[in-house]
């Protein structure tokens, strides 16, 4: 098992004016970035959950002064990530990364991390489930095209 701090830790590794991007397609993934500032989602900035402030490592202090990588996760820390039956896989699969490929694939990869993870939730929201993506990143990271060096 992998905690929020060893993925802090690694990210941390990553050279400066390097780009680190994680997809987390797993139940409780929201908020696993240790650190990384909540964009869209309710896993971190839910004071009927945390109180006034989320959880955090006392080992950690601020961020080193650069962003630590962008997280785009399945759902919240404290919900499921839901598979199903997929007519057009004619198979079984994952609910969010088959609207994550609906959403790649419409834009033709062109796309915001923000604007990404938004019509996700779209897709997921017809699923009437109750499964919500999250993004983390800094301010600056939010707008900048999936996958661009920056």
């Amino acid at each position: 098992m992998c905690a929020d701090t060893d993925f802090r830790h690694q990210v941390e590794q990553v050279p400066k004016g390097c780009g680190f991007t994680m997809l987390i397609d797993a139940c409780s993934s929201g908020g696993i970035l240790e650190g990384s500032p909540e964009q869209i989602g309710y896993s971190c900035n839910n004071p009927a959950i945390f109180g006034d402030s989320a959880p955090r490592d006392p080992g950690f202090g601020d961020p080193s002064g650069r962003p630590l990588g962008v997280l785009v996760s399945a759902c919240q820390s404290r919900e499921i990530a839901y598979w199903g039956y997929i007519e057009e896989w004619n198979g079984y699969g994952s609910d969010f990364t088959h609207a994550l490929i609906k959403v790649l694939s419409g834009n033709k990869g062109k796309i915001t991390y923000q604007k990404l993870v938004k019509k996700i939730k779209k897709l997921l929201d017809k699923k009437e489930r109750g499964q919500y993506p999250g993004l983390y990143c800094a301010d600056t990271q939010k707008n900048m095209r999936f996958l661009s060096p920056g």
